[in-house]
């Protein structure tokens, strides 16, 4: 599987900031890391992009715990079945 671009990612936080999902607020965030480049983070949000999708191309059995995780809190080693 090919990653996916940035404009792929950035338009996919769009539509949660303006669903008002459970993940609006940190797609807020890192829409103003990403495009508005707060922080001076423009980069680094494209670099953890590339990053998370190489991840879960190689580790997909960790999809479904973390799309079942609470956004608002850091997911745990113990909470990720083996």
């Amino acid at each position: 599987m090919a990653l996916k671009s940035k404009e792929w990612f950035y338009k996919k936080c769009l539509v949660e900031t303006r669903g008002f999902t459970r993940l609006a607020h940190l797609a807020f965030d890192i829409l103003d890391k990403g495009i508005g480049g707060r922080d001076r983070t423009r980069g680094h949000v494209t670099q953890a992009v590339g990053a998370t999708q190489r991840f879960l191309e190689r580790f997909a059995r960790f999809r479904r715990e973390i799309q079942l995780s609470d956004p608002t809190r850091p997911l745990t080693s113990a909470e990720i079945s083996n």
